[in-house]
């Protein structure tokens, strides 16, 4: 009987860890910022609203399709097109201010479906991920006030969210080592930034720096993602994987045109990873800085 002890307790920990409680301050700041990040991620899409999802501009026919897609959905007439726009902005807007905030979610994640079908083209991995996303916030618990302290029933939702991104930093690094060219090659990433999505910085980088400052770029973006993962899962490592993790995304966005989306997207999920005492230290400031802006307006009135 005392065999089976040490796997009772593995078990009881795994699901404590998986299903227990969690702060509800971690869940609303991850949601805060990944739902912020998709409305400048639609912002951005609306402001070319007519050849996005109306029929003036270019859409792949349903002749085109791999077998296992599914036809695309209706393009828009332009008025219902800038109502969806609308409509996107007021359910985030909800969301943001924690008011009707399921039927928000519900709203952007019908969005989120509707835009990646209307046109895959655009739409890319990332909205893939704000479905994924919004759907696990939607079917997430009840969220309680985060600035009393106060718990969330079930972390299942906030664990599995965790897993996303440290599972797919891991399999992109996988993908590049066994199937890709990065570890044959070294000129990879100076090739690549010489594409379309060369940034002004990136040109000044092609301009400026020698292809073996490129090699060392490249080979540590590998490592990030073959490493970073354990690294942030780690809470003794944490910091330093999560500081590795802003200069690989920041370095992207910097040196590849419209990646700053997914800069901010993965921001949003590297948020998952700190603590409800480090958000507390953060919401603290903020009071502070907000508390000492009335005295210095009225400091400078009593000089004048």
């Amino acid at each position: 009987m005392s065999l089976g002890l040490p796997d009772q307790r593995i078990s009881a920990r795994f699901s404590e860890f998986l299903f227990g409680p969690v702060e509800a301050v971690r869940f609303r700041a991850f949601e805060w910022c990944f739902v912020a990040s998709f409305l400048f991620y639609m912002g951005a899409r609306f402001l070319h609203v007519k050849e996005w999802l109306t029929p003036a501009g270019f859409h792949y026919s349903t002749a085109s399709n791999l077998p296992y897609q599914i036809d695309p959905f209706p393009l828009l007439p332009f008025p219902a097109a800038v109502a969806l726009g609308v409509v996107t902005f007021f359910a985030g807007g909800c969301v943001l201010a924690n008011r009707w905030r399921r039927a928000g979610l519900a709203l952007l994640f019908a969005i989120a479906v509707y835009v990646q079908h209307a046109d895959s083209v655009a739409a890319f991995t990332l909205n893939k991920f704000y479905i994924v996303g919004m759907l696990l916030l939607l079917l997430s618990p009840k969220v309680p006030n985060p600035v009393r302290g106060e718990r969330i029933d079930s972390a299942w939702s906030f664990r599995i969210l965790q897993a996303t991104i440290l599972i797919q930093l891991f399999t992109a690094g996988t993908c590049k080592l066994f199937h890709g060219d990065w570890h044959q090659y070294s000129d990879v990433l100076w090739t690549q930034s010489q594409g379309i999505y060369r940034t002004e910085a990136a040109a000044w980088l092609l301009r400026n720096l020698p292809k073996s400052g490129w090699a060392v770029m490249q080979h540590i973006a590998l490592a990030f993602e073959l490493v970073g993962p354990f690294l942030i899962a780690w809470k003794k490592t944490r910091w330093f994987g999560l500081i590795w993790a802003l200069g690989f995304v920041s370095l992207i966005a910097l040196t590849m045109k419209l990646l700053i989306f997914f800069m901010l997207q993965m921001v949003a999920f590297f948020t998952l990873f700190v603590t409800a005492e480090q958000w507390e230290r953060v919401i603290q400031s903020c009071r502070t800085c907000r508390c000492l802006m009335p005295s210095a307006r009225g400091g400078a009135q009593a000089r004048s």
